[in-house]
C-alpha cells in the first residue's frame, strides 16, 4: 500500500511540473494493475491526441498557469464480451477531479474509441458524438436552458447576503446555460466547468448574472441580450482569488464592486446599464 501511495504522489508531481502533451501523458493517474499494461499506455496515447482532449489539456495549462495539464484516471471493463480500457479524462485541481470525458477504447485495438454522452450516458462513437454536438449547436439559439416560467432575482441584489444565504435556491433560482451561451463565453477565454445564469431583468433588453465556476475561481459576469443576441458583457466579481471582488445591483440597475469582500466601503469601480443594452462604466 505504502510504494502505491508513493508512486501516485511521484506521477501528480509529474503532471504538477510538465505541460507538454507527451511529457504530462507519463504523469497519468492509474491504478496499480494498469500502470504495467503496454496496452493500456497505447490507449492513453490514443485519447491524449484526441484534438477535444489537447483542447482542454491546453485550457487546463492556462488557467494553472503552467503547473498542470490533463490527467486520465484509467480503468479496464468488459463490455458485451469485449475489453476496454475506461479512461476519465479531466481536471484534477486541490478540490476535486472535474471529469471532461469517459472514453471507451478498445485493448488491442486502439482506434476503437468510443465516447459517453454526457446527456443519456449513451456510450457511442467519437464521430456520432461530433455530429450530436454540432446538431445540437445549430439547433440552439437561447441563452439559458429552462421549462416553464423564469424567475427573476429580487433588486437590490447584494453579493455578501447572496454568501450569508448560503446560496439559496429558492431565493436565487438559477438556469443552466445553453450551448449557444457556452460557446460565446469560451471565445470570450470564460472556458469553464460549469456555468450558472441568473435572470436581472427580462424587459426589453434580457440581463442575466451569469457565474462561471473554472478551477477553484468562480466568476461573475453581467450580460444583456435582445432577441438572444448578445449586446454587451461585463466581469463584475471573482472569488477564490486572493483578492477576491463582490458587487452590488441596484434596482435602477447601477452596478458596483468591491475588494475584498468589503461592500460597507466605498465602491472602486461602477457600471451602469443603459437603455440601449449597453454596460457604461461610470
Amino acid at each position: 500500500m505504502r510504494n502505491i501511495l508513493f508512486i501516485c504522489c511521484f506521477l501528480q508531481l509529474m503532471i504538477s511540473c510538465k505541460k507538454d502533451l507527451k511529457e504530462v501523458a507519463k504523469g497519468i493517474v492509474t491504478k496499480e494493475r494498469a500502470i504495467k499494461n503496454h496496452d493500456l499506455s497505447e490507449a492513453e496515447e490514443e485519447v491524449f491526441n484526441i484534438k477535444e482532449v489537447k483542447e482542454k489539456n491546453k485550457f487546463i495549462d492556462s488557467i494553472s498557469k503552467g503547473k498542470h495539464g490533463i490527467s486520465l484516471i484509467s480503468d479496464s471493463i468488459n463490455r458485451e464480451g469485449i475489453t476496454y480500457y475506461e479512461i476519465n479524462a479531466g481536471y484534477n485541481s486541490e478540490m476535486r477531479f472535474e471529469n471532461y470525458f469517459t472514453f471507451y477504447v478498445e485493448k488491442g485495438n486502439c482506434k476503437n474509441i468510443k465516447i459517453s454522452n454526457v446527456i443519456d450516458g449513451e456510450i457511442i462513437s467519437l464521430s456520432k458524438w461530433r455530429n450530436n454536438n454540432i446538431k445540437a449547436n445549430k439547433q440552439e439559439i437561447s441563452l439559458i436552458e429552462s421549462i416553464g416560467v423564469l424567475k427573476e432575482l429580487s433588486l437590490p441584489f447584494s453579493f455578501k447576503k447572496y454568501m450569508k444565504d448560503k446560496y439559496s435556491e429558492q431565493k436565487y433560482p438559477y438556469y443552466n446555460a445553453s450551448q449557444y451561451l457556452i460557446q460565446y463565453l469560451i471565445k470570450k477565454n470564460y472556458e469553464a466547468e460549469k456555468y450558472e445564469c441568473f435572470v436581472i431583468s427580462l424587459n426589453k433588453n434580457k440581463i442575466f448574472l451569469v457565474s462561471v465556476l473554472r478551477g477553484d475561481a468562480e466568476y461573475f459576469l453581467i450580460l444583456t441580450s435582445n432577441n438572444n443576441k448578445i449586446l454587451d458583457i461585463e466581469e463584475i466579481g471573482l472569488i477564490g482569488g486572493d483578492e477576491p471582488i463582490t458587487f452590488k445591483i441596484s434596482k435602477d440597475l447601477l452596478i458596483e464592486k468591491y475588494k475584498n469582500d468589503l461592500e460597507e466601503n466605498n465602491s472602486f469601480e461602477k457600471y451602469q446599464i443603459v437603455d440601449d443594452g449597453s454596460i457604461k462604466k461610470i
